[in-house]
């Protein structure tokens, strides 16, 4: 079978020079208001410090989005970057806090930030800067979820330190954790961050999103599907357009254990769900196949574009993305070391209606 070679890399799709929409704003207070020191240092010694500090902040977005780009206000800038992480909401507690603050569990996301714009807001006792920067790889974030938005400076030493400005906008006030201290504390006011995509509403909509029925109680978050070895379920979401002339939809799938071979499949045969390997498979056959790809270190895969022609050179009619024609697709998926132990799992849906 010949193999669809789509690109896999996803930073293309935040190019900086393109302008993005924003899709969520906390504003910095005038004079950067109240700061929170949020540094680690990286370090190879193996000594460890009491001075690392971490703050997270929380957001709900209206709609499935894809999250390109962050900005955000404070200090200046320390010579190792910085580190964005997101986090799910900590089921176990009463507050708002991310996931490890009780469940201890693993980011969605963790990307180190090299590049970024650092622009002087304000000068007084110390200046404050307002900083921008394209994720490497997206975020997906689900409509009507509470997340928590992590930004640290990465310090070379333990003599400095990055702080996170304040906002006057937010309602649940902020996470913030020393280690010094060894404990999360709940505070009451917000940091300052925006978040932003570069690409229009997504195409078409989820389905065998796998929250329940998962094979061995191995559910995902919203919009995902059953948790894999990756502690997520993975996500597959649309951009481009649903054109068959334009041909120019692209799938990605994301929250993917790394190194992995993925498949995408395709079907008009949609149905509630039957236990797949260690998710859940909502398609029925006649089947078609894009190809293998790797998630790579990323964790992630992209299809697209050119599905339609390659569909049209490789499928049966019935497997031709026609205009009218109602599509849905989702990603098998390698998973060696998965919760059920079946070596393999498949993410959420897509379903997709073409037009001309």
């Amino acid at each position: 079978m010949k193999v669809l070679n789509f690109a896999v890399t996803l930073l293309a799709l935040a190019s900086t020079a393109a302008a993005q929409t924003s899709l969520y704003q906390q504003p910095a207070t005038p004079g950067g208001g109240n700061h929170y020191k949020s540094t680690v240092w990286i370090h190879t010694s193996g000594a460890d410090f009491e001075n690392d500090a971490i703050a997270w902040d929380d957001f709900e977005l209206p709609t499935d989005q894809l999250v390109t780009r962050v900005r955000w206000t404070g200090t200046d800038s320390l010579a190792m970057g910085f580190q964005i992480e997101i986090y799910h909401e900590d089921p176990l507690s009463s507050v708002a806090d991310p996931d490890l603050a009780v469940s201890d569990q693993p980011p969605i996301s963790s990307q180190t930030v090299a590049s970024y714009s650092q622009v002087q807001v304000f000068s007084g006792a110390y200046s404050l800067y307002e900083y921008e920067a394209d994720l490497p790889t997206p975020i997906f974030c689900a409509a009507n979820t509470r997340y928590h938005l992590s930004i640290f400076a990465r310090a070379p030493t333990t003599a400095i330190n990055w702080s996170w400005s304040q906002s006057p906008v937010g309602s649940n006030g902020a996470t913030w954790w020393h280690r010094a201290f060894g404990t999360y504390y709940n505070i009451t006011d917000n940091r300052a961050f925006e978040l932003l995509t570069l690409h229009d509403p997504l195409v078409g909509s989820a389905f065998c999103v796998a929250t329940t029925g998962c094979p061995c109680g191995n559910p995902g978050q919203p919009g995902e599907g059953c948790e894999s070895s990756a502690q997520e379920g993975a996500a597959l979401v649309a951009i481009g357009s649903a054109s068959v002339a334009a041909d120019d939809l692209r799938l990605l799938t994301l929250q993917l254990p790394t190194f992995e071979s993925c498949l995408m499949i395709a079907s008009t045969n949609l149905h509630s769900g039957v236990p797949f390997g260690d998710g859940r498979r909502c398609l029925a056959g006649p089947m078609q196949r894009f190809g293998v790809q790797s998630s790579g270190a990323t964790g992630s895969v992209t299809y697209g574009p050119g599905l339609g022609a390659y569909a049209s050179t490789h499928f049966p009619v019935a497997g031709h993305l026609i205009a009218g024609g109602t599509f849905g697709f989702q990603t098998w998926f390698r998973d060696n070391n998965g919760p059920c132990n079946h070596d393999s799992n498949i993410s959420s849906g897509r379903q997709i209606t073409f037009v001309q």
